[in-house]
C-alpha cells in the first residue's frame, strides 16, 4: 500500500480505494487549484486509481504501518514522516517534489538519511541539488505531475495566441505590438488571477500560447497547453537565481519543451523568432507528445518504479 500524504496524520481517514463521496469531496477539492502540490497531488490520484494501486491519503496515524510513504508537500509532514521511519513505522519514504527550494531550506530536512528518495519535476533542479550536494546524485529522480489529457475539446479556434504573462509586463507589451503589427489575434491571462476552468477553455480556443515566465521547475501551465494540443511559444532564460544562489541551465523556463511542442524565443529577436515558430506550425504534434509522456498513467508508473526499486 501507498500513503501520500500532504499534512500531518489527523483524524480524517481516506480510503480511496473506491470511489466514496469521500473522494470526490477531495478530488473536487483539490482541482479547483491545479498548481504546485495540488496538480501533483491530483495527478497522483487519477494515476493510482487508473492502475488500480492500493492507497490512501492523510490517514489516521495507527493506519501507517510498515507502509511505503510519499510526502509531496509541507516539511512539517516531512519532519514527522522521518520519525516515524526512525520508528520503523514507515517501509519506504519518498519526497516531494514541493519540499524547500534550497537544500539547506528548513534545517536541510532533505538531506537526511531517512528519506529514501528525493522526487523532482525536472532535471535542472536535481541538478542544482546534486552540484551542491553530490551525495544526492542517486538519491534525487525526477518525475513530472501528470496532466489530464481530458482537457482537450476539440473546437473552432477563435484566436492565434493566448498569451500567459508571470509578472513580465514590459516583454508581455512587446509582444502584443508585434502580434498587432502582424494582425494575428490575441487574448491575455495574469498568472493568479484566474481559475483553471477558464485557463482551459481559453486553450481549446487559441491556435497558440505564448509563456513569459522567469523559470519553472517543470512548468505544468505549459502540460497543460500540450495537452490541449496548444503549441507554446515561451521567453527564454536560461539564469534561476535565489537567495544568493545561481544556476544555469538552456531550459530553466520551459523544462520539458521540445520541437515537437513549440520553440523559445528571446526578447531582442522576438519578431524574428515568431516567423520562425510560425512556419514550424505544421511540425508540431504537442497532444501527441503530452500523451507519450505525460499522462497520469505514465507518471505514475514511473513513481511505482521508483518506488519497487528500493531496497529496504
Amino acid at each position: 500500500m501507498i500513503i501520500l500524504l500532504t499534512r500531518k496524520p489527523k483524524e480524517s481517514l481516506f480510503d480511496l480505494k473506491f470511489y466514496s463521496s469521500e473522494f470526490l469531496t477531495f478530488l473536487k477539492k483539490i482541482t479547483k487549484k491545479q498548481r504546485g502540490p495540488e496538480a501533483v497531488i491530483a495527478s497522483a490520484i487519477r494515476g493510482f486509481e487508473e492502475l488500480h494501486v492500493v492507497y490512501k491519503i492523510n490517514p489516521k496515524l495507527k493506519e501507517i504501518n510498515n507502509s511505503t510513504v510519499w510526502v509531496i508537500k509541507d516539511y512539517r509532514t516531512l519532519k514527522l514522516a522521518i520519525e516515524l521511519k526512525k520508528m520503523g513505522v514507515i517501509k519506504k519514504l519518498l519526497a516531494g517534489p514541493i519540499i524547500s527550494v534550497l537544500p539547506e531550506d528548513h534545517n536541510s530536512i532533505l538531506l537526511n538519511k531517512n528519506i529514501d528518495k528525493i522526487i523532482f519535476p525536472s532535471q535542472w533542479p536535481k541538478d542544482f541539488f546534486v552540484y551542491k550536494y553530490p551525495f544526492l546524485k542517486n538519491k534525487i529522480e525526477t518525475c513530472p505531475a501528470g496532466v489530464d489529457s481530458n482537457i482537450y475539446k476539440p473546437q473552432e479556434k477563435e484566436f492565434d495566441f493566448l498569451i500567459y504573462n508571470k509578472n513580465k509586463e514590459e516583454i508581455s507589451e512587446k509582444i502584443i505590438e508585434i502580434l498587432e503589427k502582424k494582425n494575428l489575434t490575441y487574448k491575455k491571462i495574469e498568472y493568479g488571477k484566474f481559475k483553471p476552468g477558464k485557463y482551459y477553455n481559453l486553450l481549446n480556443k487559441t491556435k497558440f500560447l505564448i509563456y513569459l515566465s522567469n523559470s519553472e521547475s517543470q512548468g505544468i501551465a505549459l502540460n497543460e497547453a500540450w495537452a490541449a494540443n496548444v503549441p507554446t511559444f515561451v521567453l527564454k532564460n536560461t539564469k534561476w537565481q535565489y537567495q544568493g544562489n545561481t544556476w544555469q541551465d538552456d531550459k530553466i523556463s520551459a523544462p520539458y519543451l521540445t520541437e515537437e511542442t513549440g520553440g523559445f524565443f528571446e526578447v531582442e529577436n522576438m519578431e524574428n523568432d515568431l516567423n520562425t515558430f510560425l512556419n514550424k506550425e505544421k511540425t508540431f504534434k504537442p497532444r501527441e507528445y503530452s500523451l507519450n509522456h505525460f499522462s497520469d498513467k505514465i507518471v505514475t508508473q514511473k513513481i511505482i518504479d521508483i518506488i519497487t526499486a528500493i531496497n529496504n
